[in-house]
């Protein structure tokens, strides 16, 4: 059995070397797009705290 990172070896391998740029283009963008999600991940919107609800949880009585 044959692992994806062998299949994809494989294939890029017997590629045209012109595709080459479309293929890497791809791998690229899934790479940064998962990247960018992992580090919005950690934040919080502005939205948040500036909202009513966000308001009247912490408003000092």
């Amino acid at each position: 059995m044959t692992t994806a990172r062998e299949r994809l070896i494989k294939l890029i391998n017997e590629i045209p070397e012109p595709e080459l740029e479309e293929v890497l283009y791809f791998l690229e963008h899934i790479k940064e797009k998962k990247y960018k999600s992992y580090s919005e991940a950690g934040e919080i919107k502005i939205e948040y705290w500036d909202s009513d609800i966000y308001d009247e949880v912490w408003k000092e009585g």
